[in-house]
């Protein structure tokens, strides 16, 4: 995560950042474009703190990574229901290849324990 004090994208994509609500003190992770040069935000008072540009992945590839670390991740977050009808991605997994997109994207599965980081990537248990 680079801090926006240190450095301003300077080019218009998509962006996971840590924003800060000044009316009512309050700090999350969101996925947000930058457009024009400028951030667009949920309310008027949030403000850009922390930034980092999305790192795209595909499916295909996230299986594959789940498939090859399956026995690690099982290890750690406990055996998978596995069944077409509730399979979500691989094996009830799916996988964010940094905090702020596991913060962004799987926020209460990280705040319940349901989340694991094996190198640089965090592994989600998809209940």
């Amino acid at each position: 995560m680079i801090s926006i004090y240190e450095k301003i994208p300077d080019r218009d994509g998509e962006y996971y950042v840590m924003t800060c609500n000044i009316q009512v003190d309050v700090y999350r992770f969101i996925r947000t474009k930058r457009h024009s040069g400028k951030w667009i935000l949920p309310s008027e008072e949030d403000r850009v703190l922390f930034w980092e540009e999305i790192i795209p992945h595909s499916e295909k590839e996230d299986d594959e990574w789940i498939r090859d670390n399956l026995d690690t991740i099982t290890e750690g977050l406990g055996n998978p229901l596995i069944s077409s009808r509730y399979k979500i991605k691989s094996y009830g997994f799916a996988i964010a290849k940094g905090l702020p997109e596991c913060l962004a994207e799987h926020e209460w599965s990280y705040s319940h324990g349901e989340v694991m980081k094996i190198d640089d990537v965090y592994v989600i248990r998809i209940i």
